[in-house]
């Protein structure tokens, strides 16, 4: 049976920077180049940037073996300055997204509290304030 493996990483753009690589070429590198080379090996892109993840693997040195052919392969451009690379185990418990967020209150409580929060400092409120002063011509 196959399991959810992590893979996230860092890259030295101190190092980078010192060694003449652009901005634009960074950016090309952490958004095309890195995103291209993961989805080779099934990895799909989290919401944070240097986090992947993927579902193809059956154990973590099948996928080590799967990694260092495809970089022997295509040998990318931002192998030169990775910082620290880690391959790691996500289990079903460990999303502790709804934990963080919400905390032990109820999840559509929380919700609901957050709308009411939100709508007390919304800008439509302070649109119609503005627009009743402009007519009347004095401000409250």
């Amino acid at each position: 049976m196959n399991k959810i493996f992590g893979f996230s990483f860092d890259l030295d753009t101190v190092g980078m920077t010192d060694s003449g690589v652009t901005d634009s070429e960074r950016s090309r590198m952490y958004m095309y180049e890195i995103p291209a080379f993961l989805s080779e090996l099934g990895f799909e892109k989290h919401m944070q940037g240097s986090v992947y993840r993927t579902g193809l693997f059956s154990n973590p040195e099948i996928l080590k073996k799967a990694l260092m052919n495809e970089l022997d392969k295509q040998n990318p451009k931002f192998r030169r300055w990775v910082k620290s690379c880690e391959i790691y185990v996500l289990e079903a418990w460990s999303d502790v997204t709804v934990l963080v967020k919400y905390g032990s209150q109820k999840k559509t409580e929380s919700k609901r509290n957050h709308r009411s929060e939100k709508g007390s400092r919304s800008k439509v409120k302070a649109i119609g304030v503005k627009n009743k002063e402009n007519k009347k011509g004095n401000v409250k």
